[in-house]
């Protein structure tokens, strides 16, 4: 009797044992990441990936614009995003508001105005469709405002009230945003294919443009590079983001050495 005793005693500790053990080697439950994301933003991730080219412009456009987005809600539609153009336009997103959250505060005072944008003077007879003259947009530069609102190939038409005219040079426009104090938007008329855009672009320092960006003689036109600093903590940031990438399922190739030859007679 005392014998069983003394088993049971043993099994009970034992099992004991094992239930404690199993419950420090059980990871505890990550959330899901579609709890990071309310409807709109599962909304916009969805639409990343529609087959409909301005439908994911659009799309890119919200998130770029969307001011309040967390690096926890860009790594769960990052870990969501099924295609490989859906991530490179996530990436490209994260970028602009890596950025955009690093700028320094500079003082709000008028003439030292910038979009972040590259641009050309187009005069009416290089627009024959719109007999119109414009600023065409070149290339604009994520952290910046013109990331979010512009793209390359749009035309300015009116900056405010003054629409662009005839015999302007390169001057005109950058004195028209330098005018705009940094705590105000600057209004802006803009040709976008077929449609006529009104919109209100915000203004920020020109001397975040030239600490973030530098002129590199290697790209074509002497573009503006990321600046090395900025740059590191970029791939830093990739990196981050191709974790979250699922793993490509393991190709199986089959073993050639293991397949009989064709016998004589069906040879050619």
């Amino acid at each position: 009797m005392t014998t069983l005793r003394i088993l049971g005693v043993v099994c009970l500790l034992t099992l004991a044992r094992a239930v404690a053990q199993a419950e420090v080697d059980v990871p505890p439950a990550k959330p899901s990441s579609a709890m990071a994301l309310d409807a709109t933003r599962r909304q916009w991730l969805a639409e990343l990936a529609d087959p409909r080219w301005d439908v994911r412009q659009n799309a890119t456009r919200r998130l770029l614009q969307a001011d309040d987005l967390t690096d926890e809600q860009m790594d769960a539609m990052y870990a969501a995003a099924t295609l490989p153009e859906q991530r490179q336009r996530l990436r490209d997103i994260a970028l602009h508001h890596m950025l955009r959250r690093m700028q320094p505060t500079f003082p709000g005072k008028a003439g030292d105005g910038s979009l972040g944008l590259k641009f050309q003077p187009l005069a009416a007879d290089e627009r024959p469709e719109t007999r119109g003259a414009g600023i065409g947009v070149v290339a604009t530069y994520p952290g910046f405002p013109a990331f979010a609102y512009l793209q390359p190939g749009d035309v300015i038409l009116s900056v405010g009230d003054r629409p662009v005219t005839e015999g302007l040079n390169g001057k005109w426009f950058p004195s028209q945003v330098q005018a705009c104090p940094l705590d105000q938007t600057l209004p802006l008329k803009v040709s976008r294919g077929d449609l006529i855009l009104d919109m209100r672009v915000p203004v920020v320092s020109r001397q975040w443009l030239d600490q973030a960006y530098r002129t590199d003689a290697a790209l074509p036109n002497q573009s503006l590079a990321l600046g090395s600093p900025y740059r590191q903590q970029w791939r830093d940031r990739v990196d981050q983001l191709r974790k979250l990438e699922p793993r490509p399922e393991p190709l199986i190739v089959p073993d050639s050495s293991a397949t009989e030859p064709p016998a004589a007679n069906t040879l050619p």
